[in-house]
């Protein structure tokens, strides 16, 4: 699971200029991520939060032994 930097200041910036309308609400903020285990519809639908950022571009894949943990230099 990742969330970019860009990613997590477009779901800060949309949550602050959310209407009062919607009051309070829990989302989860997550890049674009193959393995991705939580939905983030909600926060699309109620703050029309997209991802812009794919993990799989970010990051460096080792699949020897699976890890998927050191970020890319592009």
């Amino acid at each position: 699971m990742m969330l970019s930097h860009r990613d997590a200041a477009q779901l800060i910036q949309r949550s602050i200029d959310a209407p009062s309308s919607v009051g309070y609400a829990v989302l989860y903020g997550m890049s674009k991520n193959s393995l991705r285990i939580h939905d983030i519809e909600s926060a699309r639908e109620i703050i029309d939060y997209e991802t812009q950022d794919d993990a799989s571009k970010v990051l460096d894949i080792y699949p020897e032994t699976g890890t998927y943990y050191r970020l890319a230099h592009p």
